[in-house]
């Protein structure tokens, strides 16, 4: 007679009442949740030849009827909670088979030389990170190459000619003033080259000023050639000008 209720997630203590099943051969009550004691009944099973309690929940020591029945071939006890093993002494029959609480296998994600999931995900941070950092730092020498070229090209350029004297001094600073900063109120006409702006340096001294547009500064000759031939005209409705 067989009994086998393997894997069913079953919990509790193991019955008493199966000691009375004396006809009983094979109780396979592995991979379930039974819990507390062995049963002492079941060592009074003599005709009991495999008994698999292995993966439970079992405490306590194991009923001396199991370790003195001769009749017990196998005796899966593993993975358990169970206090003490079969005495090395006994004798569960001539070729027995007896498996003792063993601690449980690491698992091991592992295979061959490869790497578990853990490292590949750090691997995988890893390599993003360093990517974004490579990205940052390309992106900064890109704009460190490109901001000190645009910041030459304007102050390079914050010069003045002026063709004829005004009785003032007259210096770049003086004209962002006397334009309020090139304001657009103060424009009075724009050309291929710049636009022209008012300028008050003094009281009474009105000047027009030049201005070259930025990105321009490929046609500084022609810019120069053209306020010179402005310089040198003379009329009353021409105000005297001079270039930035």
């Amino acid at each position: 007679m067989n009994f086998r209720q393997k894997k069913n997630n079953l919990s509790g203590v193991i019955p008493p009442s199966l000691g009375q099943l004396h006809s009983l051969q094979v109780l396979d009550l592995s991979y379930n949740s039974f819990s507390g004691e062995i049963p002492q009944e079941l060592g009074e099973l003599s005709n009991l030849t495999v008994l698999l309690l292995n993966n439970n929940q079992l405490s306590g020591q194991i009923p001396p009827g199991l370790a003195n029945d001769k009749s017990l071939s196998v005796f899966n006890k593993s993975f358990n909670n169970l206090s003490e093993s079969l005495p090395e002494n006994d004798s569960l029959g001539g070729a027995s088979q007896t498996f003792d609480e063993s601690p449980p296998q690491t698992v091991n994600n592992k295979k061959g030389n490869g790497f578990n999931s853990i490292e590949i995900a750090s691997i995988v941070s890893a390599s993003a990170i360093v990517f974004v950092l490579l990205i940052l730092i390309v992106l900064f020498i890109y704009t460190r190459k490109r901001t000190p070229n645009s910041r030459v090209q304007v102050l390079e350029n914050k010069e003045l000619t002026v063709f004829t004297d005004i009785g003032v001094p007259l210096t770049y600073e003086n004209v962002v003033l006397a334009t309020g900063n090139f304001n657009a109120s103060n424009c009075t006409g724009s050309g291929g080259f710049g636009a022209t702006y008012k300028a008050e340096v003094a009281p009474g001294i009105l000047v027009a000023v030049k201005r070259l547009f930025v990105g321009k500064f490929q046609g500084v000759e022609q810019f120069h050639t053209e306020i010179r031939t402005l310089g040198r005209m003379r009329h009353p409705n021409l105000t005297k000008e001079f270039q930035t």
